[in-house]
């Protein structure tokens, strides 16, 4: 994918290529994440960190176990409790 200019408008908006947009399979209202990495700005889609998250945790988490399933009996437990 080529290098794009773009500029920042008056209300702090950049314009990311429909050519982007498509590749990350971003529609309006999904979200990105900004961050800084030395002297560079990145974008990067909400989607893609989550999807890195769940790989890490993978790693050392069977796919057999069912982490959502833990928290929600946890979280039941916890409010017979109170």
């Amino acid at each position: 994918m080529q290098e794009i200019k773009t500029v920042i408008d008056d209300t702090g908006s950049i314009f990311l290529p429909a050519e982007y947009r498509k590749f990350f399979d971003l529609k309006p209202g999904d979200g990105i994440v900004i961050k800084l990495d030395r002297e560079e700005i990145r974008i990067v889609p909400l989607k893609k960190n989550i999807r890195r998250a769940q790989g890490l945790v993978r790693k050392y988490i069977p796919a057999s176990r069912k982490l959502v399933d833990e928290l929600i009996k946890e979280r039941r437990r916890e409010s017979k409790n109170e």
